[in-house]
């Protein structure tokens, strides 16, 4: 059941950046490293509650946004979806602790990412060498006060 919900809300979020004219599709669905590109620099996305495993709060995260972007890298999942190349990560935050539930607020989710992608601008990434050369990275929070 977890899966089913996890896949269909990717799919919803793949569809909310790709209706943008700066992003465009990767139409290989083989590519596990790509879902869409923004102006041209491709990106994996990746929507993620905010890590309990972080050991820091909210309000920490969102200032230092590099430190949970590094800490997102080293502990992602070891399975077929590990790798080091470009990603947006969401973070689902809840006040409530019902973190999870966010990735069904579909409106939420596109008012995030509409602002994010019309405010898009390359210089905001943060830029990481993990040995094979820039790697690319970014956060979209999504808090629910």
């Amino acid at each position: 059941m977890n899966r089913w919900y996890n896949f269909w809300s990717a799919m919803a979020v793949e569809s909310i950046f790709t209706s943008h004219n700066k992003v465009s599709p990767n139409i290989n669905s083989y590519d596990k490293l790509t879902d869409f590109s923004i102006n041209g620099i491709p990106f994996d996305h990746k929507t993620s509650v905010f890590p309990r495993g972080f050991n820091k709060s909210i309000q920490y995260a969102v200032k230092n946004k590099r430190q949970l972007i590094q800490w997102l890298y080293d502990n992602q999942s070891q399975q077929s979806r590990k790798h080091l190349k470009n990603r947006l990560f969401i973070i689902l935050y809840d006040r409530n602790n019902n973190h999870w539930k966010m990735k069904c607020e579909i409106m939420l989710l596109k008012s995030e990412i509409d602002k994010y992608v019309c405010n898009f601008s390359q210089n905001n990434l943060s830029k990481f060498n993990f040995g094979e050369g820039t790697v690319y990275a970014d956060i979209i929070w999504t808090i629910n006060k």
